[in-house]
């Protein structure tokens, strides 16, 4: 059973590049690109890579709304980057936290294309489980926050700018149904959905949170 059988694209469109703990890793047709050089605190865009459905939406990522969520994530990552180098360890961001961070920024500027209409067969391939990571991510993102709990400046920051991508997102994400998840379901339960799904509880896909 593979996703594209299930109707969501290829699944190195939809990870997040922890090769090292995906199942697919083996048969994955695409090396692993190091996000190290990407972490420097410093304001640089934030560009849509292996992107199956280019001239599908590329030409919406112009729209404000677009501009504004591919803004909102680089202020993430750069966020959650500084505090990396001003906080003494354990306190200070983790390196997993801005990996995270990272693919949230470059998969929100992924689905961001998606505000205009979009021929179904792209919705349901690309928009759909980029949309299931985000929330994923998100939900990631914000659990590492609160080990960061005595950095009340930092963690007000990165969750006003989450906070934000979630408003920003909530017309695509409640079109993400039940359908969608039942299909990740079997996925994961055939071993055959990619990193961080293959870590998930099957349960957990039942939330919306």
């Amino acid at each position: 059973m593979a996703s594209s059988e299930m109707g969501f694209g290829r699944p190195f469109n939809w990870c997040d590049r922890l090769c090292e703990r995906c199942p697919l890793a083996s048969a994955c047709p695409l090396a692993r690109i190091d996000l190290d050089e990407q972490l420097a605190p410093k304001r640089a865009d934030v560009e849509v890579s292996e992107v199956d459905w280019q001239d599908e939406f590329l030409a919406n990522t112009e729209l404000p709304r677009a501009k504004r969520l591919r803004s909102l994530g680089i202020d993430l990552v750069v966020a959650l980057t500084h505090a990396q180098a001003e906080l003494p360890p354990p306190a200070g961001a983790d390196r997993e936290l801005i990996r995270s961070a990272l693919t949230l920024a470059m998969k929100v500027a992924r689905v961001s294309g998606y505000f205009e209409p979009r021929s179904t067969e792209a919705w349901s391939a690309d928009a759909v489980p980029n949309l299931l990571l985000v929330k994923l991510l998100m939900r990631s993102v914000r659990s590492a926050l609160g080990e960061l709990s005595e950095h009340r400046s930092v963690v007000a920051k990165a969750e006003q700018v989450l906070g934000e991508i979630e408003r920003l997102l909530a017309p695509l994400l409640r079109c993400v149904d039940a359908r969608a998840r039942e299909t990740l379901s079997r996925l994961m339960a055939a071993n055959q959905a990619p990193s961080p799904f293959c870590t998930l509880d099957r349960a957990m896909l039942c939330s919306r949170k």
